[in-house]
């Protein structure tokens, strides 16, 4: 790993872990904020603000190579890669959806219990309207905007020194580790999710994105919204069980292997993509 990916993840990590070591204070009973109410609104702006990690990382990053981030941040508005515009649209707008459809299709062979979906079901048409404002809302500040520095700036380094699979396992396995002190949050869901399993995800779906990030010639836009898409997803097929601990959460380890599966696709088309670009040089 070259010294531009370190000092990426050391700031991303910095800039996170930081802002929200006070809300992992209070789970540990070493503060306290008096009221549940100001408790809740510290974790909620904090993980909001920490949630822009991944982009502070980059931004260090490109400083110290004397890059630009305002260039950097144009990838958003990059024309490249929407050639096929719609039909990717529809793809990364529909995975997230088909992979935990699947996971509670399978669910339901099983016999396990299947929670209720969080947004409003009265009339049934409502999470329906509110699903696209929750979708945007999350693309940008609910996890989307993490795509700026994992895929927008860590995927090209490492890209530099690996193949695109192991640099994919790499994104994934910070990604997911990332993510850990929200387990240790009174206010944050990731505590009723298995960690292991958690990870396993990140480095299985990592490979999705990167296939998406590689096929939208770096498109950042399109890929803020597929981060969005797939923690949006969630809210229209729930996979968590709210009153039983991460160790009883049988349904999410069958939404790991369905984002096992996805990851494997991803790889074989990496694979195919990778073939077909050595025949086109061979030929030149």
């Amino acid at each position: 790993m070259n010294r531009n990916a370190s000092t990426y993840l050391i700031s991303t990590f910095l800039f996170s872990w930081i802002l929200w070591t006070p809300s992992v204070l209070e789970y540990f009973g070493v503060i306290s904020f008096g009221s549940e109410e100001l408790s809740n609104a510290i974790y909620f702006i904090t993980i909001i603000i920490g949630a822009f990690g991944p982009a502070f990382g980059s931004f260090v990053a490109l400083r110290k190579e004397k890059q630009s981030f305002k260039q950097h941040l144009k990838k958003l508005f990059s024309i490249k890669g929407i050639s096929n515009l719609g039909l990717f649209l529809s793809v990364i707008l529909v995975v997230p959806l088909i992979i935990n459809g699947s996971s509670i299709l399978f669910g339901t062979l099983l016999s396990l219990e299947i929670p209720p979906m969080p947004l409003p079901n009265d009339p049934w048409y409502t999470p329906y309207l509110l699903y696209i404002p929750y979708l945007l809302f999350v693309s940008t500040l609910g996890g989307g905007q993490e795509e700026i520095g994992w895929r927008g700036y860590l995927q090209g380094e490492l890209l530099k020194k690996y193949n695109p699979a192991l640099t994919s396992i790499i994104i994934g396995l910070f990604w997911g580790f990332w993510h850990t002190p929200l387990w240790f949050m009174l206010w944050d869901g990731h505590t009723f999710t298995p960690y292991i399993g958690f990870v396993i995800m990140t480095m299985s779906i990592s490979f999705v994105y990167s296939y998406f990030y590689q096929s939208l010639e770096g498109n950042l836009l399109l890929m803020l919204l597929f981060h969005g898409s797939n923690n949006a997803s969630h809210a229209l097929l729930y996979l968590f069980y709210d009153d039983k601990p991460a160790s009883a959460q049988s349904l999410y380890w069958i939404y790991v292997a369905m984002n096992v599966i996805a990851g494997f696709i991803a790889y074989l088309l990496m694979k195919r993509n990778q073939k077909h670009k050595e025949s086109l040089q061979d030929t030149v």
